[in-house]
């Protein structure tokens, strides 16, 4: 139970660690180009960019197992229902 209660802990530090570089690189960038007077603002607006990004991301995520689920139905629904179909003439060849 500990080991997977560390590698859940090890997840989300990680997670933490990219979503931090993120927001670092979006300051950087902000800093370099729109705030250079006012760098103040970059962290601001990168801490917003980085949180929508994240969020987009999980959204494009989902969006792709969502788009998967229907694909993998389509394939069930095939599969049992040519099945079925083999079974239905593999016994009308018998008789």
């Amino acid at each position: 139970m500990q080991e997977a209660a560390e590698i859940v802990k090890l997840v989300v530090e990680g997670l933490l660690l990219i979503y931090n570089w993120l927001v670092y690189i979006i300051r950087y960038i902000l800093e370099a180009t729109i705030f250079k007077e006012n760098p103040d603002l970059a962290q601001k607006y990168a801490d917003a960019i980085g949180m929508l990004s994240s969020i987009t991301a999980i959204y494009l995520i989902l969006l792709l197992f969502e788009t998967a689920k229907k694909i993998l139905k389509v394939v069930l629904a095939l599969g049992w229902g040519l099945l079925i179909l083999a079974l239905i003439l593999g016994a009308a060849g018998g008789l």
